[in-house]
C-alpha cells in the first residue's frame, strides 16, 4: 500500500508495501537540529532484525516530519527482517547484517519503484520494475533497506527539492541540505538510516555530504553499475554511498562495485595503478581558498605528517555533457531501453575529447608531484534557505573525467558544518581515498 500525501492520509494500493512521507513537511522551530546517532542496527547487537527494521520505519515517521528526508517509506523491510531472523537467527546474514540503508528516489527497488522525485515517471508498463543491480548487492550483504530518500526531480538541481516536497539540512532544517542527494544525506547525518546511496552526476553526492557534515563517494566511472538507476546523463551519471564515517563508506561501496553483465562500463579494467603511498596532497586554487587551519581537513593531514603542495589554479578544463545527454537518456528509460550508447554530433563529441583530455592532465598532475589526491573546496558557499536556490559549483573535475572524489567535512562552527573538501585520485584507486579521508578525519 502506498499512503500519500500529509501525514499519510489517503490510500493507493499499487501492489506495493510502502508508505509515502510528505517531504514538504514543516521545519523544527528549532534552528539546529540535535543529530542522532542510529537508534538500531549495529549499536544494538541484541535486537533481531525485524526489530531493527521497525524501529528504523517508526523513527523515520517520527524524526522526519521535521527534515522531509524521505519520499517513501519500504514496509515490506519487517518481513524480510522477519524472514532473515528465521533462516540465520544470531549468526550473520553478510557483511550488512542489522544495517539500515536508504536509497535515493531514482533507484529501483522491486517494492519501490524509483519515482526520480516526479509524481509521473511515464515509464513503460510493459517492462518490469526489477531491483537496481547496487540493491541486489545490498539485499544479498543483508542490508535492510528502509525507505527511498528525496532528491531533485529527475536529479536536476541541488536543493532536493521535489514533485514531493523539499528537505531540511540535518543540522538546521530551515537550510538547504544541498543536492540532489540531500534526502540521503539528512537520512544518515540525523541517524534515521546507518548509511544511505546517492548518485552523483556533478556535486550530487558530494555537495549534501559536505553540508550535512558526513562523508560521501563518488566512484570512478565503471566501477559500480548503473543497471536500474533513472538516468540523467549516463557518461557522468555515477552510484556511490554516503556515511557517517570512513569505514561505513568503504564498507558500502566494497558491496556495491561489483561488475554488472547489463552494465558494460564495469566489465572493463578495474585495477588501480601498483604504487607507493607517498603521503603528499596536492591543493588545487582554482576554486577558492582551501582551510588548512587547526581542525580542517587539510589542517590535520599536515598534521598527520602529509605534505601539502600547491599545484596552482588553472589548466584543468573539461565541459559537461549533461544537456547532451538528459532528454534523450530519459526518453530510451521511458521507453524501457538500455540509455548506454547515445547519438554523438560534433559538438558532443567535442566535449567528450575535452574530458578525455582533462582525464590524462588530472593523472599526470598525480604523477608529476607523486601526490596521493588533489583536494580544493567540495562547495564554494555553504546552504542557503531551505527550498531556495543554491550556489554551489567544484563539482566538475571528477564528474568530467570519470575519477573518483571522495567529500570530507568540514569542522562544525557555531554548531554547523563548514566547507569540506574534495579528495580527487586516480582511476579505481578509491583505497587511497578511503585512507585519506581516514587520516584527514
Amino acid at each position: 500500500m502506498i499512503v500519500r500525501s500529509g501525514a499519510f492520509s489517503g490510500a493507493l494500493a499499487l501492489g506495493v508495501a510502502v508508505a509515502v512521507l510528505s517531504a514538504s513537511a514543516s521545519a523544527s522551530a528549532s534552528a539546529t537540529a540535535n543529530v542522532a546517532q542510529p537508534t538500531a542496527s549495529i549499536t544494538s547487537p541484541g535486537l533481531s532484525r525485524e526489530q531493527i527494521a521497525r524501529d528504523a520505519l517508526a523513527t523515520i515517521m517520527r524524526e522526519d516530519q521535521r527534515f522531509g528526508a524521505f519520499i517513501a517509506r519500504n514496509e515490506d523491510a519487517v518481513a524480510i527482517a522477519r524472514q532473515r531472523d528465521g533462516e540465520f537467527g544470531e549468526t550473520t546474514s553478510g557483511v550488512l547484517d542489522r544495517r539500515t540503508i536508504a536509497i535515493k528516489a531514482n533507484i529501483d527497488l522491486a517494492t519501490l519503484p524509483a519515482s526520480a522525485g516526479v509524481r509521473h515517471t511515464n515509464r513503460s508498463p510493459s517492462r518490469p520494475v526489477v531491483d537496481a543491480f547496487v540493491v541486489r548487492q545490498i539485499l544479498e550483504a543483508g542490508g535492510i533497506i528502509v525507505g527511498a530518500t528525496n532528491m531533485d526531480s529527475w536529479a536536476r538541481g541541488t536543493r532536493s527539492v521535489s514533485e514531493f516536497g523539499s528537505t531540511g539540512n540535518a543540522f538546521d532544517p530551515n537550510r538547504s541540505p544541498l543536492g540532489s542527494s540531500g534526502g540521503s544525506a539528512v537520512a544518515v547525518a540525523t541517524g534515521m538510516v546507518d548509511i544511505a546511496l546517492g548518485t552523483d552526476t556533478c556535486g550530487s553526492i558530494r555537495y549534501p555530504a559536505s553540508a550535512n557534515g558526513i562523508f560521501g563517494l563518488r566512484p570512478t566511472k565503471g566501477a559500480v553499475s548503473r543497471h536500474g538507476v533513472v538516468p540523467l546523463s549516463p557518461t557522468q551519471d555515477v552510484v556511490g554511498p554516503l556515511a557517517r564515517n570512513v569505514d561505513d563508506l568503504q564498507l558500502l561501496f566494497d558491496v556495491i562495485s561489483q561488475p554488472d553483465a547489463l552494465d558494460p562500463l564495469t566489465l572493463g579494467a578495474r585495477q588501480a595503478p601498483a604504487r607507493e603511498r607517498s603521503r603528499r596532497i596536492g591543493v588545487f586554487g582554482g576554486f577558492g581558498r582551501v582551510d588548512r587551519g587547526a581542525g580542517s581537513p587539510v589542517g590535520i593531514l599536515r598534521a598527520n605528517g602529509y605534505v601539502v603542495v600547491d599545484i596552482g589554479s588553472t589548466g584543468l578544463v573539461g565541459a559537461s555533457v549533461i544537456d547532451d545527454e538528459f532528454e534523450r537518456a530519459r526518453s530510451l528509460w521511458r521507453r524501457g531501453e538500455v540509455p548506454w550508447t547515445l547519438p554523438k554530433n560534433a559538438a558532443y563529441a567535442s566535449r567528450l575529447t575535452s574530458q578525455a583530455r582533462l582525464r590524462t592532465r588530472i593523472l599526470e598532475l598525480l604523477d608529476k608531484q607523486n601526490l596521493d589526491a588533489i583536494a580544493y573546496p567540495t562547495t564554494i558557499a555553504s546552504p542557503g534557505r531551505r527550498g531556495a536556490k543554491q550556489i554551489t559549483g567544484n563539482c566538475w573535475l571528477s564528474a568530467n573525467s570519470g575519477l573518483p572524489a571522495l567529500a570530507v567535512p568540514g569542522p562544525l562552527a557555531n554548531g554547523f558544518p563548514q566547507i569540506g573538501i574534495d579528495l580527487l585520485g586516480r582511476a579505481f584507486d578509491e583505497d587511497t581515498l578511503f585512507r585519506v579521508a581516514s587520516d584527514a578525519s
